[in-house]
């Protein structure tokens, strides 16, 4: 019996070792406190040391100085108290001195009697080149935010009256406009036609140069 128990975890350890030489994903073995213990031979094509150069070392001493903090916090005190699975995306030193973008998954590893947590396993994927995409999105959200506000500023500012309407009904006025129409404010020109502002004399000719504009588009 004592021999099927070994043969079994021999078995189990062979069939790890080889899932984890042939993956694309990091697998890394730690201690409680994170130090690594094992890493799978990705971790040379992610981040540049062989596996030798990290058994031992804290990630803690590779991580973003922006991300330690969290990834302690969200995950790795989590996991010691035996929530498993969760994953958090963070930043680490490679060996080139450049930060990668990895997703990492962590998992508890207990000992036989189940009563203390002994290990913790990680899997983790470089997600740089989305992290990448994901920064030029925001960067491009942020430049029309300030490509809008400053085209709001230039309008308001301006000394002509800038009337923006939607059938008639007023929906935009710069500063110039309201005190043009004698208002207060916006809200007082709010949802009234622009019509009621126009002198009877001049209706037809708004008329036909609004229906222009249409046509034109």
């Amino acid at each position: 019996e004592l021999y099927e128990v070994h043969k079994r975890t021999k078995e189990k350890e062979e069939l790890f070792q080889m899932i984890a030489e042939n993956t694309l994903d990091l697998i890394a073995l730690h201690d409680i406190d994170g130090k690594y213990l094992y890493l799978s031979p990705s971790v040379e094509k992610i981040l540049g040391y062989s596996p030798k150069e990290l058994i031992g070392v804290s990630p803690y001493t590779l991580f973003h100085p922006d991300d330690a903090l969290r990834i302690q916090n969200d995950s790795h005190a989590k996991v010691k108290k035996g929530e498993d699975g969760l994953s958090i995306s963070y930043r680490i030193l490679a060996k080139n001195g450049n930060y990668v973008w990895l997703e990492t998954i962590t998992k508890s590893i207990w000992n036989p009697d189940k009563t203390k947590i002994v290990q913790l396993q990680t899997v983790s994927r470089d997600i740089t080149n989305r992290m990448s995409e994901i920064n030029r999105e925001k960067d491009l959200e942020r430049k029309i935010r300030e490509s809008e506000e400053r085209y709001r500023i230039m309008v308001d500012s301006s000394l002509e009256a800038i009337y923006v309407h939607r059938d008639f009904k007023f929906i935009y006025a710069n500063s110039a406009g309201i005190k043009l129409a004698g208002a207060n404010s916006f809200d007082d020109l709010k949802n009234k036609s622009i019509l009621d502002f126009v002198h009877p004399d001049y209706m037809n000719q708004v008329h036909d140069r609004v229906d222009s504009l249409y046509i034109e588009k």
